[in-house]
């Protein structure tokens, strides 16, 4: 099976630049395609966000904080640092919580726009202030109440981590998550301001982001070490808002999914956790069955982005079933 995977992505041509599936942290597969080798940093797009959801339940961890005191705590009172554009009491009662789980109720247009004037992303990255931009838009429902997918509400979480520890995101990250996970090598964008962009900045190998997941899916642990809280993972990958109907249900910045062809579902209903990032870029884990897929790529519109799923749909997780 997937000696017969690797030969349909070599023979169709398509832009799948990397594929590793691992199950009981054994390496079943691992390939690389059109020119990239394992060595070779990935840009990891909209997967960044789990990754800075990470940050944050790490920012609260070192330094001793409560997780609810934070999550509960007002942004307005975070962010003192920026000037925050048309105030309101909606804006007033936005909550990190809100942040991580895509209900801040700011008003963002993103989700199958293009990328041009008009896609809050692109006008954020035109803007003199990333944050200032975010903060400042007007306010459509009040915080917690409706899912609306938004990259610089993520962007902000890298930001956040800054406010809590006081180092740059990136130095943060390199030393509390990947040096632990023997990480050796990481590339972040940065906004206008030199924040570290936590929407969708991040660079890693396939076999970085494999080690995260990893890390993930043993509840925190990494080869004895407890790299972060048990109790972060669980209300992360627990459902904390509906989500989007196509990509599924959402946690703190990774997606939950329940598909007929995997295992039976957890207790929660889901069975698939998930990172997704423009382009074609997945992290997929499925705990019951302790398997664990990364794939990369370049994989522009709709259908090809189908092509990396329907891989772990219909080939993958149908052949574990067995």
């Amino acid at each position: 099976m997937l000696d017969r995977i690797t030969h349909e992505i070599r023979a169709s041509g398509a832009e799948i630049f990397s594929i590793l599936v691992r199950k009981n942290g054994t390496t079943l597969l691992e390939e690389y395609f059109h020119g990239h080798g394992p060595r070779d940093l990935q840009r990891l797009y909209s997967c960044t966000k789990s990754i800075s959801s990470l940050l944050v339940g790490l920012a609260i961890q070192v330094k001793g904080l409560d997780y609810d005191m934070v999550l509960t705590q007002r942004v307005v009172d975070l962010f003192t640092d920026f000037e925050i554009n048309n105030p309101s009491d909606r804006k007033n009662n936005l909550k990190v919580e809100h942040l991580l789980n895509q209900t801040t109720g700011i008003n963002w247009k993103e989700t199958g726009r293009p990328w041009s004037e008009g896609h809050s992303g692109y006008d954020m990255e035109k803007s003199a202030n990333w944050v200032e931009f975010v903060l400042g838009q007007e306010m459509t429902s009040d915080p917690g109440k409706r899912f609306n997918y938004n990259t610089g509400v993520s962007h902000l979480l890298t930001v956040l981590v800054e406010i809590l520890t006081g180092m740059p995101a990136d130095k943060f990250a390199t030393k509390y998550l990947f040096e632990p996970l023997g990480i050796t090598s990481s590339e972040w964008t940065r906004d206008s301001h030199n924040y570290v962009q936590g929407g969708k900045g991040l660079s890693l190998s396939p076999d970085a982001l494999a080690r995260i997941g990893q890390m993930v899916m043993a509840k925190g642990q990494f080869e004895g070490r407890q790299i972060i809280n048990e109790e972060w993972l669980e209300m992360s990958l627990s459902p904390q808002s509906k989500g989007h109907k196509y990509y599924g249900t959402y946690g703190f910045q990774w997606w939950l999914k329940n598909l007929t062809e995997g295992p039976e579902p957890d207790g929660d209903g889901y069975n698939i956790r998930c990172g997704i990032g423009y382009g074609g870029q997945f992290i997929y884990m499925v705990p019951k069955w302790d398997l664990l897929v990364v794939m990369t790529g370049n994989m522009i519109g709709a259908e090809k982005f189908e092509t990396p799923q329907n891989i772990f749909k219909d080939q993958i997780l149908s052949f574990f079933q067995i």
